[in-house]
């Protein structure tokens, strides 16, 4: 199941759905491709950018599902974007509506698959610029943001049925909005930002992740430290529920258990 609703997969060919997340989102101002995003790219990987054909991730415990392909040694490449605690933030699909799949001449309609989202900061060890750039993201995250299922109706109901028109539709559909706490304390921080495709076939889930480098700046006095803590690889295994879909969750999804831990609120 995709985001789509029947009746718009009749009206439009259905799209490619593999994808990453290049575009920082700032109160839903888009960055430039890859300016703040650390590049998750390989020689094979870098031409499919855009296409919707960008592949997923299986193994688990690759250092890879920390912030994509690559990503670890990437961070000198990309500039660092600089938030307010209580902002809006996002990520931003690589393909959308005025995009063309590859070689079928054909407009895509871009789509998240069904499953969760999730957002965590780690913070570097090196509270500077450079220090941030530097860092391979081996840290403590904590969950910040997340997104499951709408009930046992499926993952985008809501979005699908309070959209009107069909341009809210496909904007709603290729984007993910969050907010930064307000009491996150000010510094350097990695913003990983992933999507899961969970499946009841054991190493057929699919895991798409992005790192974004942020300086959180106008913090609040928070009443708690940041935490639970986690770390990728590390987070989750193979067999946790929210990844290898128990026996009759399907048409169930409001019984499913969202992955890793607990999100912080401040």
């Amino acid at each position: 199941m995709h985001i789509l609703l029947p009746i718009l997969i009749l009206i439009f060919q259905p799209a490619a759905s593999h994808y990453c997340f290049p575009y920082l989102l700032v109160n839903d101002t888009v960055s430039p491709l890859w300016k703040y995003v650390r590049r998750s790219l390989t020689p094979e990987t870098a031409s499919l950018v855009g296409t919707g054909g960008f592949p997923p991730m299986y193994n688990l415990h690759s250092e890879d599902i920390r912030c994509g392909r690559n990503s670890t040694g990437s961070g000198t490449e990309n500039d660092v974007a600089v938030v307010l605690a209580g902002s809006t933030v996002g990520a931003r699909m690589d393909f959308y509506p005025k995009s063309f799949c590859n070689g079928c001449g054909i407009k895509q309609i871009p789509y998240l698959h069904d499953g969760p989202l999730s957002a965590y900061l780690a913070r570097s060890p090196k509270q500077s610029k450079s220090g941030l750039q530097t860092w391979e993201g081996d840290g403590e995250f904590f969950k910040i943001a997340e997104r499951g299922p709408d009930g046992d109706t499926g993952w985008w109901t809501n979005i699908l049925n309070s959209s009107v028109l069909f341009s809210e539709l496909l904007t709603a559909a290729w984007k993910w909005n969050f907010t930064v706490p307000r009491t996150t304390p000010s510094g350097f921080y990695l913003l990983r930002v992933s999507s899961i495709y969970p499946k009841p076939t054991f190493n057929k889930t699919q895991y798409y992740a992005s790192c974004v480098q942020i300086q959180v700046v106008g913090s609040e006095k928070n009443k708690t430290e940041p935490g639970p803590t986690v770390k990728f690889p590390g987070a989750f295994d193979e067999y946790d529920e929210g990844v290898l879909l128990p026996e009759g969750m399907i048409g169930h999804w409001s019984r499913y258990k969202m992955p890793g831990p607990s999100m912080w609120k401040g």
